[in-house]
């Protein structure tokens, strides 16, 4: 069973607030009343009530990677809720497998794999609404060959439009997230200066962010570990990054990277506050906490 915990909210800003989550239930039971401050003692433990709490053996099988996104209810009450859902990327099966699971263990959404050409608009979107599945967003597949910091201009040229038509699916499926990994995973040497490289990053996502505006995507820039990046490792060099492109754009934290490279986990949290658009929960072993 889960039992999640609540920070001292007296000593977070408003819009910085962490607050508990819950795997499993339905749809009726995703509410966190955080409350003033005064009537939240600190970092006292809190564990949902039973109607909201299942084993996650209930979910075996299921993708690792869990999606979470804070959702403000009341603009001056301090209530949250947050929209549980999971990645697929790593399920060697149908849509259609993943998305009756999902449903089955009380899912309120999936963050589909980055690949377009895999999930037809129509035909993805008829899926979800088959099994009452919504479209958080999607995270991009930075396989070989694919990023933006890449030396190859037409690389570059051709991540760009990748990354184009990964946030035009999101838009398509109603999602509300596009969550970026800028650089090619799996390679950890750069093709040109710091100065060069960054600035490719900036004009890239500039150019992918247009077209997300466009469309009312939201992009969040995710980093992740040394031993699969060596461009933008942690949460601070995601929002700078960030900053050089757009006020508009976030950031999407992974526990299990954040192991590795986040000296303080909450601080970057708090640090990211309101930016904080997407959040992968993964142990230190990246399977389910």
């Amino acid at each position: 069973m889960l039992t999640y915990r609540r920070p001292g909210l007296q000593e977070v800003e408003d819009s910085q607030r962490v607050v508990a989550g819950s795997i499993g239930g339905n749809n009726r039971a995703r509410r966190v009343a955080c409350g003033p401050a005064d009537r939240v003692a600190d970092g006292r433990p809190w564990t949902p009530p039973a109607h909201v709490r299942m084993p996650l053996s209930d979910c075996a099988g299921a993708p690792m990677l869990l999606g979470f996104r804070r959702y403000r209810l009341r603009p001056h009450g301090g209530s949250y809720a947050m929209k549980t859902a999971m990645h697929n990327w790593m399920r060697p099966e149908t849509l259609e497998t993943t998305v009756s699971r999902l449903t089955d263990c009380g899912y309120d959404a999936i963050e589909i794999s980055g690949e377009p050409e895999k999930y037809p608009i129509d035909e993805t979107r008829a899926t979800l609404e088959k099994h009452g599945m919504a479209c958080l967003g999607s995270v991009s597949i930075m396989t070989e060959g694919r990023g933006l910091t890449l030396g190859d201009k037409y690389q570059r040229e051709g991540t760009i439009a990748y990354l184009q038509d990964c946030v035009r699916m999101v838009g398509g499926l109603d999602g509300e997230i596009m969550t970026i990994v800028p650089a090619t995973v799996g390679k950890i040497a750069p093709d040109a200066s710091v100065d060069e490289e960054w600035a490719w990053a900036v004009e890239g996502m500039k150019r992918v962010n247009e077209v997300a505006v466009d469309l009312n995507v939201k992009i969040a820039i995710e980093p992740i570990n040394r031993f699969e990046t060596y461009f933008i490792n942690r949460g601070d060099q995601a929002l700078a990054l960030a900053d050089a492109v757009d006020a508009n754009i976030g950031v999407c934290l992974d526990a299990f990277h954040m192991n590795i490279e986040e000296v303080d986990a909450l601080a970057a949290i708090r640090q990211a506050g309101s930016r904080l658009l997407d959040f992968h929960v993964a142990d230190s072993n990246r399977k389910p906490p």
